[in-house]
This record gives C-alpha cells, sequence and structure tokens, in this order.
C-alpha cells in the first residue's frame, strides 16, 4: 500500500482513539471495507464495537479488545497503537485524512472490478452498476438537518409522480423515486395491459417513461397504444383491418404522441439491459413486463434479477414498476396473495408496494369474444403491500380489445385523461 494512504489510515485510527469529535466524525463517515491494511481493518472493527457498548475510546480498552491483542503482535504490540497515536499530524485536517482513504478505496475496487470484467467474472454492466455504488462512498454525508429540511420539502411537494387512476392514488399515495411497484397475477389476467395504461398516463403527464419488455416487440406494445389512444380493436389493427376514417385517425395520434411523448420501448432479454437502456435513457419511470421471463424457474436467478432492479431503482432514483406473473393449479380460482411470491426470488421483500390484478371471470373461462362495443370486464386491484399506507381493494373496468383500462367511476377518470391529451 502507498505510504501516503497508509499514513492517512493511520491517522484517521489515531485521530479517533485520543480525540472524542474525531471518533464520531470517524465512526459517521467511514466503514471498514473503506480500509485497505488488515490491522487497521480489525483496529477499526474494535473501535466501533466499544462504541456499540458505550464505552470510551483509548489505548488501553483498545488493546484489551481480543481481536486487536492478537493481530497487533505482528506490528510491533502495544507500540504500534502508541505509534499511530503519537504521529496524528493534525487534528484540524481529520476531514481531509478522511477523503484519501475514501478516495483509495474507490481506486482499489475500480482497480478489482477491471479485473473482474477482463477474466470474464463479471459482466461491463454488473461492474457499472457496482461502480456507482462504490462512487456513492465518496459523497459527503448529509447531517440530520439537512435529511429533515429534504424530507420536509419532499413532504410539501408531495410524491414525485401521482398516478391518473384516482383509486391507485387514494391507496399508494402516488409514486415515488426510488420506489419499486409490484404488479402480480396469473397469466392473462391483464398485467401487462395495465403496464401499458399506466406508461400512457405517465407521458400524458410529460414524465420520461423507459418500459422493457421481456416477451414483446416494441411494434407489438406500440400497436396496444395505439388501439387504447385511439379505441380501435387491438386484433383489427394486427390483421389490418382498417376503414379510412380509423386510418386517419391512427396517422393523426401516431403522429401527435410520436412528437411529444418522452417515451422509449425495448425488448430484453437479460437483467443487466435494465441497466443499459437506464443509462442510456435516462427515464424517470422505469416499467419491466415481466421479471420471472428473465430466469424461468431459477430461485436464485430471480432473486439476483430482482436485487439488481431494486439496486438500479434506488441508484438511479427512478420510480420502477415491475410485473411479475404467478404460477397457479389450475383446478383452484382463487384471489392472489402475497406468499404467491415467495416462490419467485425476494420480489415481496424488496417492493415498496404489491398489487395483485384478479380477473375472476378469466380464471373460470367466462368471458366471452369481444369485438368492441361490449360492456367492460370488472377486474378487481388487491393492494396488498403499501409500506407507507394502507392495504385494500377496488374495482376497474378492462376493455381488453383496446388494453383499456378505466376507473369504474369512469367519467372523471376519462374527462381528466381527455383534458390531458388536449394539451398534451
Amino acid at each position: 500500500m502507498e505510504s501516503k494512504i497508509l499514513n492517512a489510515e493511520q491517522s484517521c485510527l489515531g485521530a479517533a482513539i485520543i480525540d472524542k469529535t474525531a471518533f464520531l466524525y470517524i465512526m459517521e463517515n467511514l466503514v471498514t471495507d473503506n480500509f485497505g491494511d488488515r490491522i487497521h481493518k480489525i483496529i477499526f472493527k474494535s473501535i466501533k464495537k466499544l462504541l456499540k457498548n458505550n464505552m470510551e475510546c483509548d489505548i488501553v480498552t483498545l488493546t484489551q479488545s481480543t481481536d486487536v491483542a492478537t493481530l497487533i503482535e505482528d506490528y510491533g504490540g502495544l507500540s504500534y497503537i502508541v505509534e499511530i497515536t503519537s504521529n496524528v499530524p493534525n487534528l484540524n485536517n481529520i476531514e481531509h485524512y478522511v477523503g484519501l482513504v475514501k478516495s483509495a478505496y474507490v481506486k482499489r475496487n475500480k482497480k478489482e472490478l477491471l479485473v473482474s470484467v477482463e477474466s470474464g467474472k463479471k459482466t461491463i454492466d454488473e461492474a457499472l452498476l457496482e461502480l456507482e455504488t462504490i462512487e456513492e462512498c465518496n459523497v459527503e454525508e448529509e447531517t440530520f438537518q439537512k435529511i429533515l429540511e429534504t424530507t420536509l420539502n419532499y413532504t410539501l411537494k408531495g410524491t414525485e409522480h401521482k398516478f391518473s387512476i384516482p383509486a391507485l392514488n387514494k391507496y399508494l399515495g402516488g409514486f415515488d423515486k426510488g420506489e419499486l411497484l409490484t404488479i402480480g397475477g396469473y397469466t392473462s389476467q391483464g398485467k401487462s395491459g395495465l403496464a401499458i395504461q399506466l406508461a400512457i398516463d405517465f407521458c400524458l403527464k410529460g414524465k420520461k417513461v423507459l418500459f422493457l419488455s421481456t416477451e414483446m416487440l416494441a411494434e407489438e406494445i406500440g400497436r396496444r397504444i395505439l388501439g387504447n389512444i385511439s379505441s380501435i380493436n387491438v386484433m383489427d389493427l394486427r390483421k389490418g383491418m382498417i376503414s379510412p376514417e380509423e386510418r386517419e385517425t391512427l396517422e393523426h395520434t401516431s403522429k401527435k404522441i410520436g412528437q411529444n411523448w418522452k417515451l422509449n420501448i425495448k425488448k430484453i432479454y437479460e437483467i443487466e439491459d435494465a441497466g443499459k437502456y437506464v443509462r442510456k435513457y435516462e427515464p424517470e419511470i422505469l416499467i419491466l413486463d415481466y421479471i420471472q421471463n428473465l430466469s424461468g424457474e431459477d430461485y436464485k436467478i430471480a432473486t439476483r434479477n430482482i436485487k439488481y432492479l431494486q439496486t438500479l431503482t434506488l441508484n438511479k432514483e427512478i420510480a420502477t414498476i415491475c410485473l411479475s406473473q404467478l404460477n397457479r393449479n389450475k383446478e383452484d380460482v382463487r384471489e392472489p396473495r402475497l406468499t404467491d411470491l415467495r416462490d419467485t426470488g425476494r420480489i415481496e421483500e424488496v417492493s415498496n408496494m404489491v398489487i395483485f390484478l384478479y380477473w375472476k371471470e378469466r380464471l373460470q373461462q367466462k368471458n366471452q369474444t369481444r369485438l368492441g362495443g361490449e360492456e367492460p370486464e370488472e377486474i378487481e386491484i388487491l393492494v396488498s403491500k403499501n409500506r407507507d399506507g394502507t392495504i385494500g381493494r377496488f374495482k376497474m373496468h378492462f376493455y381488453p380489445e383496446f388494453s383499456k383500462f378505466e376507473d369504474v367511476h369512469g367519467e372523471e377518470y376519462q374527462a381528466h385523461q381527455e383534458e390531458i391529451w388536449e394539451k398534451s
């Protein structure tokens, strides 16, 4: 280790032993892994243990630590502790010493990541995501007062993103950056339709949205968006059965939303693709449809993928919607529940909010073929996890042929959407 960095580590530890103010500052701003020298890691951990046990830190209490007493013999025994406490250059420069230790930590980890990429142990995207986490250690720590000021500002402003569906706002209070919302349900329950509806709603509000699909091409999602906005049967669009009037409507709609919406749609095959596209497009809202398609039945991969998505959400301070498909016994027609997520990695654990779609008639195969103009299907939304609010349930109307959801009190919702559409 370079002598400059070694001296900085020694100065931090020495200052922590002899000065209470420096001790508290170092405990707040450094962690064990920031130290590169093995004995320095041991000393720091022992100092932290004293803090945890409400004991004063000095040479005597420190050297009584079993870990330190065993390991410092290789460094000259007690004399090494005395040496680092006697050679602290200037207690007033403690912030500078801490900065040197942090910078050295970042450089070490960058080098290790580069070696991992070159040896094939990590992909470039995995290394980039880890790099973002590592570099956070150089961010100056916020004081508690600053945290409260920031919290108050956020509170007065409210959540970053409001849903256009009134019932979702009622239960969830909106959608904030750094939050992960999971939308779960059995197959063919309208999950993708709701995700597309939310993407449309946020785009109409001027939000930057990134829609990532593991099973549909961008053109297929685009077709559903056009069907939703224009109220034209998506199956007719698929077959090319479009009247001259509908063609004119579609051309007008395509031009308008193409010029005004901040929407990117991509097909992905690996979770690292999500990190790549988030870095490229810098969205405010990320929608992933759906996560199990990236892992199949592999529980470990599913767990790794959802943790990656959570880290990406927090590091980039985006709001993420993750779709999750549930397995079920075909003979068992019942509401989905949180325990259904436990076979699909740690989705329940890392999600801030979980909602389920329950389309009972579809599960019972009672719904009829729809051509357009029929009464809407009724789907129940179950708010099953909500860290900051209440749980409950509400109903929505669903038009599968248009890939369109509406609040059951649809007049207010539709009027709101039309007003936004005209302004956009």
